[in-house]
């Protein structure tokens, strides 16, 4: 599981057990003082917290490990020129590799500032994919996702891990905004689609017990009542 330098800060990988071990022992204390039973209860849930994290984080996503494909649609074919964006210390990037065997990776990041990576570097990824054997299928481009250097329909496919968080605010809040305002939009725009389609049914209904009632009407006799079409 250790194979790889990915380093991750450490309250990534252990703060969970720093919260089990803190909420254990004020568990413990409490129990031996005679706290609350509140207080014991909660610190011990605190505890169970920290260690199903520290699980989740090593077991669930496992973090010291390649980055697993988040679903086989993407480049089923196996092959193909991808762009990662944000590609960090290389998880992703190695996960890829290993999925899509013939596929080559172009792995742009910044490489400046800290995203939750100790020396993020280009170094570090390279030095990642040749741990893994695939150092042959990466090229690593340092720039800014948001102004790409390459030229239109470079890449077969591009994906992004966990990078969209480390972008400036004023870019989030641009989509944010954008998406208010699409929302703002849609959201009337469904409650009345819905509300009429209620409505129609609503007639549909009644306009059918008013051609039943008077056909029933007319023709007093069941046998020569005309059948009544529903689509």
């Amino acid at each position: 599981m250790f194979t790889y330098d990915f380093d991750y800060s450490w309250p990534l990988r252990w703060g969970h057990l720093l919260v089990a071990m803190a909420g254990a022992a004020l568990a413990l204390l409490g129990w031996r003082l005679n706290w609350r039973r509140g207080i014991i209860v909660t610190s011990g849930l605190f505890s169970l917290w920290g260690v199903a994290g520290a699980i989740a984080m090593h077991y669930a996503v496992q973090i010291a490990s390649p980055q697993r494909l988040a679903t086989e649609s993407f480049i089923p074919a196996g092959r193909g020129d991808v762009l990662e964006l944000g590609a960090g210390s290389g998880r992703a990037t190695i996960g890829l590799l290993f999925a899509r065997r013939e596929a080559r990776v172009t792995a742009l990041d910044a490489y400046r500032g800290y995203f939750g990576i100790d020396d993020n570097t280009p170094d570090r990824l390279l030095r990642n994919t040749r741990a893994a054997g695939v150092a042959d299928r990466v090229q690593v481009k340092v720039a800014d996702m948001r102004r790409l250097p390459f030229e239109s329909n470079r890449f077969d496919a591009a994906f992004s891990v966990a990078a969209i968080d480390h972008l400036p605010w004023d870019g989030i809040a641009e989509a944010l905004n954008t998406t208010i305002v699409g929302l703002s939009v849609a959201v009337p725009s469904l409650v009345a689609h819905n509300y009429f389609m209620r409505k129609i049914e609503v007639m549909s209904v009644e306009m059918e017990a008013v051609a039943a009632e008077l056909l029933g009407k007319c023709y007093p006799n069941p046998d020569q009542q005309p059948s009544i079409e529903r689509e």
